[in-house]
């Protein structure tokens, strides 16, 4: 297959379908921001004193063409994101792309995430060169390549449910680049998947071990469907207790028993207890 059309949740399993206001900038540079550090010896010293670290800001976006912050009937914009210990800013164009960000980051497997990445060289209809750039390109730990292509489904299906021009544009895409390209649209994946995705996207970029260790050890200890309500009057942590649930929930130590969206009345299980 040259490229893998996502028609709903259960046509994308390798997408692991269970983040919404981006922050703006004024503008983004192509130039790869620099990689910021604090020297050892100077941690070390700040940590003897029981000082904390400075503020350290995220990284540039690596988009490789600037984007319009301005668009009637679109969200734009970029989001501060975190994976694999790392964190920079991300564009987006529209809220679909932002959603489809979302998801792609609530996959544990993801070590990189590149917007708008270079574009790819290809030959159109008439076998003129001309290229196209992606939305996200995506690397997963076992090595996998993906790209991206978001679209409203209106432009990947005509009226009568037809492939549109887009998809065979796709196909071109996949046998230039080389690798698997996935076209998401709107029905790629449900409200409340797109609910957890944005929580795991705001606890995700707050680091709290403290209410992890504490609500891991009573998820290990309960049998059976409770709700997260439970989990919280257990801990004693109020809200630093939710976050907590959500972060064991990305990491695959929770799942839902009712299908509902994850919020404190929600139903959950320990893996272990999972269908």
């Amino acid at each position: 297959m040259k490229y893998q059309i996502i028609t709903s949740p259960d046509a994308a399993p390798k997408l692991d379908l269970g983040r919404i206001g981006g922050n703006a900038l004024p503008r983004f540079s192509k130039s790869r921001a620099p990689h910021y550090a604090i020297p050892p010896d100077v941690l070390a010293a700040m940590t003897a004193m029981n000082l904390a670290p400075p503020f350290v800001p995220p990284s540039q976006s690596r988009a490789t063409r600037y984007i319009a912050l301005r668009g009637r009937g679109s969200q734009r914009g970029a989001t501060h994101v975190k994976y694999g210990g790392l964190e920079r800013m991300v564009v987006f164009e529209s809220l679909l792309e932002l959603h489809t960000l979302h998801i792609l980051l609530s996959d544990t497997s993801l070590i990189d995430i590149w917007d708008q990445p270079p574009p790819i060289p290809l030959r159109n209809r008439a076998g003129k060169k001309t290229t196209h750039t992606l939305d996200y390109l995506a690397v997963y730990a076992d090595g996998r390549k993906v790209g991206y292509a978001v679209k409203p489904s209106r432009k990947v299906f005509d009226e009568h449910g037809n492939p549109t021009e887009f998809v065979e544009l796709m196909g071109r895409v996949r046998t230039a680049a080389g690798f698997e390209i996935r076209i998401v649209t709107e029905k790629s994946f449900s409200r409340s998947q797109v609910q957890d995705a944005r929580l795991m996207h705001r606890w995700s970029r707050q680091s709290d071990p403290e209410a992890d260790a504490v609500v891991r050890d009573i998820v290990r200890s309960l049998q059976g469907s409770y709700p997260v309500r439970t989990i919280k009057d257990l801990s004693g942590l109020k809200g630093r207790a939710f976050g907590a649930v959500v972060r064991a929930y990305r990491d695959g130590l929770l799942t839902k028993a009712d299908g509902k969206r994850l919020h404190v009345d929600s139903m959950v299980r320990t893996v272990r207890d999972a269908d």
